[in-house]
């Protein structure tokens, strides 16, 4: 294995460096349109506003995974899915049963 030389090293590290701050704008920039949308917003409860952001952010996450990785994404749905049956299960009212009088 051998070493970086000076020159690669130099240049390895610029390169990251420029990414870093590429990343760095464009993060400010997602905060910048999430800080308008929160402004369109206005005249909302602050809990509304909030619900509606992570949405958007939720929504965001899970169109990326569908793009990179449509079969997690599957497999994340039918997960979620058998989750919201059990949670059915759970909050349904329990069935009585009527007692006939002898």
């Amino acid at each position: 294995m051998s070493a970086l030389s000076d020159g690669q090293a130099r240049n390895l590290i610029e390169a990251l460096d420029e990414l870093d701050s590429q990343i760095e704008t464009l993060q400010a920039s997602k905060r910048d349109l999430l800080a308008d949308a929160r402004t369109q917003m206005t005249g909302e409860r602050k809990e509304v506003i909030a619900q509606h952001i992570d949405a958007v952010k939720t929504a965001t996450k899970r169109l990326r995974k569908l793009r990179m990785k449509p079969e997690v994404a599957e497999a994340d749905d039918a997960r979620d899915e058998l989750a919201e049956h059990y949670v059915a299960l759970v909050c349904a009212p329990r069935a009585t049963h009527a007692r006939e009088a002898a």
